[in-house]
């Protein structure tokens, strides 16, 4: 028990504050409900502590890049029938926030049981993000502390303004994100939970590194 749990339960009003939390969280329950009902595909919009956070057009370097990982990443996955890729439209619904990832990644039997119909998705088991200024704060905030919590085993952030990529891993047991390694531009990167996958990090930010990436990878496949 932490010490916020300890504080309510010593209050003399503890009755009463527990009655309030209930309505809160009944009330944004509510609010969460409209949200997935209203949520139309060509939104880009995430529900994130109890409010609706709508997303502005993302710049040309941030979609190249998310495009550029997803086509290596989404090639390694069918060559080595791993599992399924989404990308940007998936909603992660978790406890309590419901996540728009640019990436994420869902292994074999999870993403045996995703239906076709399917629109409400489970956590997954790699998430990648693409900094921007508007976003950087909450992908390093409460989406790391969330996606860590439910036990999501690898997130990585893309920074395309400095082209490096930093690869959190979850430490067993703790509910929480350690760095592994930043990788910069020059270097390789490589997953530890999608087996197999390595690519140089140039190829998510160049075009002409991004299509030598794919060739080798498919020539290794033939």
């Amino acid at each position: 028990m932490n010490a916020v749990q300890t504080s309510l339960l010593l209050d003399p009003d503890f009755p009463q504050l527990l009655a309030e939390l209930n309505t809160a969280w009944n009330d944004e329950q509510q609010r969460r409900r409209i949200f997935r009902e209203e949520l139309m595909p060509e939104m880009k919009a995430e529900f994130i502590d109890g409010q609706v956070i709508m997303h502005s057009p993302a710049m040309a370097r941030h979609i190249l890049a998310t495009k550029h990982l997803a086509v290596l990443l989404n090639t390694h996955v069918v060559e080595h029938d791993l599992g399924m890729v989404t990308i940007e439209k998936a909603l992660i619904c978790l406890t309590r926030n419901d996540f728009e990832p640019d990436i994420a990644f869902f292994k074999g039997f999870r993403a045996a049981n995703i239906q076709p119909t399917l629109m409400e998705f489970p956590a997954p088991d790699f998430v990648v993000e693409v900094l921007s200024s508007g976003t950087e704060a909450v992908d390093r905030g409460i989406k790391m502390h969330d996606y860590a919590k439910h036990g999501i085993g690898e997130y990585w952030l893309v920074d395309c303004k400095n082209q490096l990529i930093e690869r959190y891993l979850l430490k067993p047991g703790t509910g929480v994100y350690e760095l592994s390694a930043k990788h910069e531009c020059g270097t390789e990167v490589a997953s530890s939970v999608i087996e197999g996958f390595r690519i140089p990090v140039a190829a998510i930010f160049d075009e002409k590194a991004q299509h030598e990436a794919l060739r080798s990878m498919l020539s290794r496949s033939a």
